[in-house]
């Protein structure tokens, strides 16, 4: 430190010399040496001031910096007696466990018997619910159907599902499909089956139903998506607890596309002129353009009924 200190000085030593050597060439420069020297001191004195100012900057900031890692310190010393007095608490709670473990086992029972308790009801009124929708559909009021079809079916999944994981758990080979509540529900898949061919007939006659009955291709849409949000569901349920309930993905707005699909072909078929003057050079104009007015006739009475997912 000290060689540096001298080497430093040996520098300054020579360079002060080479500016007064630079400054006074001739004789008559020697008149300014006081003029000079006083220049040269004020530059001297701006030098130490704005040295003085970074230093003591430097030194704010090393004391902000100390008292920062002194709270740190204190901070982390507060932390760490903390944890350690959860740990020890956490030490003292293990009995606990053991101790509310039957508390535990209580109120998965408790649970489990409250959900069959509310499924009591529709569970006695099963038949006579079925014999009611069956009525409903005839009828064609196919929101109040599918209400209930919903409510018998979200019972029977419960339950079904409860017994599953009852087989799950004793490693049982049997099924879930081969308990009598499975049996005692068969007709809900019934009842899902005369909706399906309900809705399958409304959406056969979408361009009919689009003019003269939109309620009813409206409540039919509205089924279905409610069924392709109820399958979604199923199939998450299936990726967590392996359980996929009966009947389940029906896949009906499939079914409605292929459904629609196949009466546009039908409407496309009717509509085809009957060419017997072969001889005319605009039957494909006057073909063109009649099934260009029907299409759109078609589509904008379609356009108020049909969500944009059906991509129509």
């Amino acid at each position: 430190m000290t060689e540096e200190v001298e080497l430093a000085k040996c520098a300054a030593l020579q360079k002060a010399s080479k500016y007064v050597a630079s400054v006074l060439v001739t004789p008559d420069q020697l008149d300014k040496v006081e003029q000079i020297r006083r220049k040269i001191m004020r530059n001297k004195a701006a030098v130490d001031s704005r040295l003085k100012t970074a230093v003591q900057s430097q030194i704010d900031g090393i004391r902000s910096g100390l008292n920062e890692l002194k709270s740190a310190q204190e901070d982390i010393a507060y932390v760490k007696k903390s944890l350690e007095e959860v740990s020890n608490i956490f030490v003292e709670c293990e009995p606990l466990n053991d101790k509310l473990l039957k508390v535990k086992v209580a109120h998965e029972r408790h649970a489990k018997l409250a959900k069959t308790n509310s499924h009591l009801g529709l569970i006695f009124n099963v038949p006579e619910t079925i014999k009611l929708t069956e009525n409903l559909i005839k009828e064609g009021k196919l929101l109040q159907a599918h209400k209930n079809i919903m409510e018998l079916e979200a019972t029977r999944d419960d339950l079904l599902l409860e017994v599953y994981k009852i087989y799950k758990e004793e490693g049982s080979k049997e099924s879930y499909t081969d308990s009598p509540l499975y049996a005692y529900f068969s007709e809900v898949d019934n009842l899902s089956v005369g909706m399906k061919k309900q809705i399958s007939m409304i959406i056969s006659r979408t361009l009919a139903a689009a003019r003269h009955t939109p309620t009813e291709l409206v409540t039919s849409l509205r089924i279905v998506e409610r069924e392709e949000r109820s399958d979604a569901r199923c199939i998450n349920q299936e990726k967590l607890t392996g359980f996929m309930p009966p009947g389940r993905p029906k896949c009906w707005k499939d079914h409605c596309q292929a459904v629609i699909k196949k009466s546009v072909e039908n409407r496309f078929d009717s509509n085809q002129l009957e060419l017997t003057d072969k001889t005319d050079k605009m039957w494909l104009v006057r073909h063109l353009e009649r099934m260009r007015a029907l299409i759109l006739d078609d589509l904008i009475s379609v356009k108020i009924s049909v969500k944009e997912s059906y991509n129509l």
